[in-house]
């Protein structure tokens, strides 16, 4: 297989330890919307001293997604834009003051009936819109829900993550060396729980499929998909999006559909992964938050 361009992401909320403490200090009471114009003054200066991720991002508008120079400049400009709401809504969220948001599903009634069965099931999040948003959609008594974690994240980010989670019966899943976090995905599967991750980035393990995104080619991680062949457990895209300072569209989309059971199984459902990506970021082209190289080299 073709390696990756350069698959090494760093997965840290940026803004140091005095910014997130200040965050977490002030974002229980104040209304997040008030702190989005500071982006528009940051901003302008991150993408100069952070060549390498904007370089990246406007590689994604300029050559995956064909726009000329004028309009994947300002793709870029407004993509970092949405990336710094999208951190700032994540901190009011994990700071307990998330009732200013608010959250419209489409397709909810598919995954209530999975959530109503016996069976685990399997939720691939992305770096596309609010991803740790899924857990306050969907949160229900029934079924005890794990999330892949990958290290990374501060002190004070980890530890205010946690204590939400654990507010909303949330297991935190942290990926090791040694492996044991496949041992609490396979007690969670068995026991009928939800599992969650993030399936758009190889973290860990190398083992990916090789896919078209955009007519360009990418290594999609081959882990969840394979995980829910072999436990027979569906799995379905689940992707966040911000509408407007105050309301988020969450989108629910079934990969197990079409799926032709006399061929491999998980290559199929990335593949309908994939796809479903790419239906959504047609329609939100500038909340896919990748800076770096993702693109497999020609």
């Amino acid at each position: 297989m073709t390696e990756p361009i350069d698959k090494k992401w760093e997965g840290k909320t940026k803004g140091g330890k005095f910014g997130q403490r200040f965050l977490f200090l002030i974002l229980p009471s104040v209304d997040v919307r008030y702190i989005y114009p500071v982006l528009y003054l940051v901003i302008p200066f991150y993408l100069v001293f952070s060549r390498k991720a904007s370089k990246a991002i406007y590689y994604y508008f300029s050559v995956v997604r064909k726009q000329n120079k004028l309009l994947a400049l300002q793709s870029t400009f407004f993509n970092f834009i949405n990336f710094g709401k999208v951190v700032l809504d994540k901190f009011a969220m994990l700071s307990g003051n998330i009732k200013q948001l608010h959250i419209q599903t489409t397709n909810k009634a598919y995954l209530d009936n999975l959530v109503e069965g016996d069976k685990g099931l399997i939720i691939a999040s992305s770096h596309i819109g609010n991803f740790e948003f899924i857990s306050h959609c969907f949160h229900q008594e029934k079924k005890r829900i794990g999330a892949v974690a990958f290290d990374g994240e501060s002190g004070d980010y980890q530890k205010n993550r946690e204590i939400y989670y654990q507010k909303m019966k949330i297991e935190l899943i942290p990926v090791k060396s040694d492996m044991s976090h496949l041992f609490a995905i396979k007690n969670c599967l068995d026991s009928g729980g939800i599992l969650t991750t993030t399936c758009d980035r190889l973290n860990g393990s190398p083992k990916h499929y090789t896919l078209d995104f955009f007519e360009k080619k990418a290594a999609i991680p081959m882990g969840s998909f394979r995980i829910s062949e072999q436990f027979d457990v569906e799995i379905v895209a689940v992707f966040v999006m911000k509408e407007s300072n105050r309301t988020y569209h969450a989108y629910i989309i079934p990969l197990n559909k079409n799926i032709d059971k006399s061929c491999p199984i998980s290559p199929q459902l990335a593949a309908n992964y994939v796809a479903a990506m790419e239906q959504i970021l047609v329609k939100y082209p500038t909340q896919w938050f990748n800076f770096y190289n993702y693109w497999i080299s020609d």
